[in-house]
């Protein structure tokens, strides 16, 4: 952590922490003698998807302008940086100068993607919900020119996580575990003692991770799953769309003897935080940067 105690005069590029916003800063050994060092991040030049969920990958999206680390970067948007090769190595494809300072926009805590300019790296995104989506179109609130094409990094909505004393508890009193329920708390926290909705719907698509390896009873980690909720903070998880959402699974029409298929999770001992990442249709707005 970067701080001045208070005095001021921080060093140029750099980040005083403030009450409750601490500025983190990863470091990087150099010098001959292992004697200097240099706030940043390294990471490899070879390719890397970046639309895939985050590990222990890294590497550079040559398709969406992306570098990933493979741990948090800590970067924040609007930080300058200047990229600079080992000794002896090329920065590859990363379609980068050398020696050229940068300014960050992070993707997430393991992406960023790299603007010539501080006010291109810190402009407002666009934002959307899917009321602005129609076939192949989103209509988004700043217009783009008609001429020439874009190169947009398109943002979900963020994870929703939840711990081993959120799952399978009582819809009606959080507080008290319900062996039966089969449900997981995943309405974010908005303020103390008070969870908002979750903002899922029934039927849609969820991935299942964990940053440990004790894991929700029944879950697997990285699988996708679907949503079964009444609206509000809890959830259940179903293996397939049609047994979220009581379709006949053979596609003839719905009849009363189709019904809902949850699964039965029960909590792990470890108190890790999994998440349940919303992979499309959220009714918490995206944006397109």
């Amino acid at each position: 952590m970067y701080t001045t105690n208070g005095v001021g005069n921080v060093i140029p590029g750099l980040r005083d922490s403030t009450s409750g916003h601490p500025s983190l800063y990863n470091v990087v050994v150099v010098g001959t003698n292992n004697d200097t060092l240099q706030f940043g991040n390294l990471f490899k030049t070879g390719a890397v998807d970046g639309g895939s969920i985050p590990s222990s990958d890294q590497g550079v999206d040559t398709n969406r302008d992306l570098i990933r680390f493979p741990f948090a970067h800590n970067f924040r948007t609007g930080d300058p940086v200047i990229l600079s090769a080992a000794a002896g190595q090329s920065l590859g494809s990363i379609g980068a100068t050398p020696g050229t300072t940068y300014y960050v926009r992070v993707i997430d805590p393991f992406d960023v993607a790299l603007y010539a300019s501080q006010a291109d790296a810190t402009a407002a995104p666009n934002t959307f919900d899917p009321s602005n989506v129609s076939g192949n179109d989103i209509q988004v609130s700043n217009s783009f020119s008609n001429s020439g094409s874009y190169r947009v990094t398109y943002t979900s909505a963020p994870p929703l996580p939840f711990g081993a004393d959120g799952v399978n508890v009582d819809p009606n009193n959080y507080q008290n575990s319900c062996g039966g329920c089969y449900d997981i708390v995943v309405g974010p926290i908005d303020a103390p003692n008070h969870n908002a909705d979750d903002g899922l719907v029934t039927g849609q698509a969820v991935v299942y991770q964990s940053t440990g390896p004790d894991l929700v009873g029944n879950l697997t980690n990285g699988h996708t799953y679907y949503v079964i909720t009444d609206g509000t903070k809890a959830i259940q998880l179903a293996a397939s769309y049609c047994e979220a959402v009581g379709c006949d699974p053979d596609g003839q029409p719905d009849n009363s003897t189709n019904g809902f298929d949850d699964i039965a999770v029960n909590p792990s001992t470890s108190r890790r935080r999994p998440a349940a990442r919303a992979r499309s249709g959220s009714s918490r707005s995206p944006s397109a940067d």
